[in-house]
């Protein structure tokens, strides 16, 4: 058995259903798990680390997926690696990871999608999906700031 710790909170999310589309497609006969932290911030506290350990005393092949964000997010790549592998230390954990959109950039799991994805064959989706960028990153917080 394969765990796969994720940021989502449910398997209704983007990230889970392009998860288990690449499973299918590259990984057909490999049993797998999903473990929904609901947030990055979750995936310390007792109730995931539990999860963690169970699947690790069982011999359970785990990986985390996380977002890597950017700096004004109070994430960014570095960051993020940095504070996953202080963590493990304090815990004595060393599991693998990856941090969205490819191990070494900011961005997140859609950065990754975008990238995946051929525009060629699927203009309409990116036409939509650029519109969406577009309404949202006009939204502003009462403060009149974007980019919440």
């Amino acid at each position: 058995m394969n765990k796969l710790f994720i940021e989502a909170r449910s398997d209704k999310t983007t990230e889970c259903h392009f998860l288990k589309a690449i499973l299918k497609k590259y990984f057909p006969n490999k049993e797998v798990g999903f473990v929904f932290m609901n947030g990055f911030g979750n995936l310390f506290n007792e109730t995931i680390l539990n999860q963690i350990n169970l699947a690790l005393d069982n011999n359970y092949k785990c990986l985390i997926f996380v977002d890597a964000d950017t700096p004004k997010k109070n994430g960014g790549v570095d960051a993020k690696r940095k504070w996953i592998l202080s963590k493990f230390a304090l815990h004595k954990l060393q599991i693998p990871f990856f941090i969205y959109p490819n191990n070494v950039s900011d961005g997140d799991v859609e950065c990754l999608m975008e990238q995946a994805a051929r525009r060629d064959v699927h203009s309409s989706w990116f036409d939509c999906f650029e519109d969406y960028e577009k309404c949202v990153s006009g939204i502003k917080d009462e403060k009149g700031n974007g980019d919440i």
